[in-house]
């Protein structure tokens, strides 16, 4: 047995996937915490109302934010954004999920909506 830390590719794998694990669950947190954010800010009747183009819409928005070339050395600037968008997108869902779909879209029938 060798003594010392593990140096094989095996282990090596292992220490980088419990990282890249590790930075996951700190990111869904972060995501979790904006989630909350925008449910006392906007709650989930304004939620409930938003059609799929306006949900495509708000993450649009914040990711061209990030995209932004005003924030090209802003990296935390970058990084703010990004979270919205990935929070946007788990309300989106949490909205379509609530309501077995999205709410129509002002030109659609009523009845075409699942």
């Amino acid at each position: 047995m060798l003594a010392g830390p593990c140096v094989s590719d095996c282990c090596v794998t292992i220490i980088l996937m419990k990282g890249r694990i590790i930075m996951r669950e700190q990111i869904f947190e972060e995501i979790n915490k904006e989630r909350e954010y925008q449910d006392q800010k906007w709650g989930s009747e304004f939620d409930d109302r938003n059609t799929v183009n306006d949900w495509a819409t708000y993450i649009s928005i914040y990711a061209g934010h990030a995209a932004d070339m005003g924030n090209i050395h802003d990296i935390e600037q970058q990084r703010l954004h990004m979270l919205k968008v990935a929070s946007l997108a788990v309300a989106a869902l949490e909205t379509f999920d609530r309501n077995n779909g999205f709410a129509p879209r002002h030109y659609e029938p009523v009845d075409s909506v699942v």
